[in-house]
């Protein structure tokens, strides 16, 4: 762990021996010098909390110029700025620190697990730092964090509105968030020299198709469906649907008749519904238009 700490954020071997050898008092040699050493039993360690102290104190960043600094200053003011602390939650914030600086990935990261290594029964300490805001807990990656931000419990928050929308079905969920904007039949458009638009909304696909109104805007009407059901409906035309008057339903249209245009008497002639075999897409498109490109 040492070697990352200053490779990173201190410089290199100097770094290194400097916290080993240097006379610092939060160096490793001042804590030999200031600690006895029993004759017999466990001997005594310098943990995770002390190498915070070091980089901190001697001032490591102030030489090194990185992009990672970031991450260290908001760490420290964290830590600095938390006021109240008892002497074990002060310890474990900054083992938790320590961890979080030189882990990216792997297993050498502020797991519950690892935290018990370096200071012992340490679930009812982790649990006063969470309430106090000091750290958060990343599930996805086994991990505490220091966390200087927001003292909203995120977490709470999107359990609360996924409670709220787990009964809303998911066109009225695409719906709220926003209406699909018009397509354009650019091919039928492109070859006849008449723009074609069409709206577009979401659908369950079960639910009745109704034509557009005659003075619509639109042409047609695009349906996406949004169904559980991986089976797309099967949408027929339907049988009140008239063939407009002089107009062969199975060729395109052409630029010089108007036969696909709504009028008041064939308002129901603006839209046929059209069911696309290859996506989950109900298109109602006026007769003889063609398929929307």
């Amino acid at each position: 762990m040492l070697p990352e700490l200053c490779s990173r954020y201190g410089q290199h071997e100097r770094t290194l021996f400097s916290f080993l050898t240097g006379p610092d008092s939060a160096s490793a040699a001042s804590f030999l010098a200031r600690t006895d050493l029993p004759a017999r039993g466990r001997l005594p360690s310098l943990g995770l909390e002390a190498v915070y102290d070091y980089f901190v104190a001697s001032g490591a960043l102030s030489v090194r110029a990185s992009g990672r600094s970031s991450r260290w200053t908001e760490i420290a003011t964290r830590l600095r700025d938390a006021h109240g602390l008892s002497a074990p939650q002060r310890r474990l914030a900054k083992t938790i620190a320590v961890l979080n600086l030189v882990a990216t990935s792997g297993t050498l990261r502020a797991s519950r697990k690892v935290l018990g290594l370096a200071e012992g029964d340490v679930d009812e300490t982790l649990a006063q730092l969470k309430a106090a805001g000091l750290v958060t807990y990343r599930s996805f990656a086994d991990e505490y964090r220091i966390w200087q931000g927001t003292d909203i419990d995120i977490a709470d928050l999107l359990d609360a509105a996924h409670h709220r929308v787990r009964h809303q079905s998911l066109v009225e969920l695409l719906s709220a968030v926003g209406e699909p904007p018009p397509v354009v039949a650019a091919r039928h458009s492109a070859e006849h020299h008449l723009l074609r638009v069409f709206a577009q909304r979401y659908a369950t696909g079960d639910e009745p198709v109704e034509p557009l109104d005659a003075f619509s805007p639109y042409d047609g009407e695009v349906l996406l469906i949004a169904n559980p059901n991986p089976t797309a409906p099967e949408l027929h035309r339907s049988p009140a649907v008239a063939q407009p008057t002089g107009t062969d339903p199975e060729s395109p249209c052409s630029p010089s008749t108007d036969a696909t245009k709504p009028t008041a008497a064939h308002p129901e002639s603006q839209n046929a519904l059209f069911a696309a075999a290859a996506k989950p897409m109900v298109a109602a498109i006026p007769d003889g238009v063609g398929a929307l490109e």
